[in-house]
């Protein structure tokens, strides 16, 4: 049923509001005002007063959605997904045993969405019931060059260097997916009901690239002792620079039995999406339509609920761990705990008050179309830990090898 008051009256729409001469210039679904206002028609057990919805019916200037639609409608949501990716590459090794590869990586992936049979209620009876709200589109390039050389029979070393780009773009939807085409005030809703198209104001593209540069090194101490030791250095254009390291031991005791264990450091960015994505979606809560869905942290309304610049995760791991061999079995169990600090995560969700969409209007901000919404944050601190136990077997069977 349409109503903008839980069903007490039909929701009908003035297509010539205000007093005589009012232009509406602006709202495609509206002509110039007559001074007329529309009847209220009252619902009883959700059915319309029959001699109001007549004045309504007979009236030109006078809209409701049951005149068009009567029988509701149910939007469906969609997309058309592609994805593309080249990889290309040479390798070598030179005659001092200087063992080389250099690749590029290119990769693209494109989200374009369509919802049907559905409307922009702000534009009365001009409304499209098809839309196209926009696309997602993700790209990556990357080059690489890595190089591994024996400096002797004891110590292998390794070093390579990264450029990585990568852009994230939202693209605008039709204008009637997002527009408010007059009867917003009214209590219609405004954009696309199911999934509100993109504005210009929410499209865009952000681009972020960085570099790294690493250098392994593996060092049999004695016969049954292995060190090994990592550094990465890696500068981001919108995060700085971050040095990580690993840190690893492997003691063969004897051919049967042995033990390992490693340190290491890690850092993740915020992808561009997660720092840049809107993602409106239309809900029934609590038996009312309600628009939500994921904002950018660093957007007005965000802000208001404590939204900020996204920061990057760091994490520390620990290994400790032994191997053996028990007749045709091989086994390995290893502890592992992981310290991951700044995680990110979607908030709870949050409701603007009157005097928070008062706040954003004296701003020249219009959120009146966003009920709830949530936002990526670095929401806490983790620690994870627990033990991998792995049993490995094989055998001849049926002319071949099982493991």
């Amino acid at each position: 049923m349409y109503s903008g008051d839980g069903g007490a009256t039909l929701l009908i729409g003035d297509l010539t509001p205000g007093a005589v001469g009012d232009t509406n210039a602006g709202f495609p679904a509206l002509s110039a005002g007559d001074g007329v206002s529309c009847p209220t028609v009252a619902l009883t057990d959700l059915v319309p007063d029959a001699a109001s919805m007549a004045l309504v019916a007979a009236d030109a200037n006078c809209f409701s959605f049951q005149e068009l639609i009567t029988g509701g409608f149910t939007p469906n949501f969609g997309g058309e997904v592609s994805d593309s990716s080249l990889l290309v590459g040479l390798r070598g090794e030179a005659d001092n045993g200087l063992e080389w590869s250099i690749s590029s990586y290119w990769g693209i992936n494109r989200a374009d969405f369509v919802i049907n049979n559905t409307v922009n209620a702000s534009l009365g009876p001009i409304t499209p019931r098809d839309f196209d709200p926009g696309y997602y589109e993700q790209g990556d390039h990357s080059l690489n060059a890595d190089f591994s050389f024996p400096v002797s029979d004891a110590l292998q070393v390794s070093f390579g260097a990264e450029l990585r780009t990568e852009e994230f773009t939202i693209g605008a939807g039709q204008r009637e997916s997002y527009i408010d085409g007059g009867l917003g005030t009214q209590g219609f809703s405004t954009s696309t009901n199911g999934f509100p198209g993109f504005s210009p104001k929410i499209a865009g593209s952000w681009e972020r690239e960085n570099y790294a540069a690493y250098i392994d090194a593996e060092f049999y101490a004695t016969e049954q002792l292995l060190i090994g030791a990592a550094l990465r250095f890696e500068d981001f254009d919108d995060f700085g620079t971050t040095t990580n390291y690993k840190l690893g031991v492997n003691w063969a005791m004897s051919e049967e039995v042995g033990y390992r264990a490693t340190i290491s450091t890690g850092f993740k960015a915020p992808t561009p999406g997660q720092s840049n994505a809107s993602n409106i979606s239309t809900q029934i809560v609590n038996g009312v339509l309600t628009n939500q869905g994921v904002i950018p942290s660093t957007s007005p309304a965000a802000r208001l609920r404590g939204g900020s610049e996204l920061q990057p995760e760091e994490s520390t791991k620990y290994t400790l761990g032994a191997y053996l061999s028990i007749g045709a079995l091989d086994v390995t169990a290893d502890y592992f705990f992981i310290n991951v600090e700044d995680r990110l995560n979607l908030s709870s969700d949050f409701t603007l008050t009157p005097a928070d969409l008062a706040t954003l209007t004296n701003q020249a901000i219009d959120a009146s179309d966003i009920s709830k919404f949530r936002f990526f944050t670095n929401q806490f601190e983790t620690d994870t830990s627990g033990i991998d136990v792995v049993v490995s077997t094989d055998t001849e069977w049926l002319n071949g090898i099982t493991n």
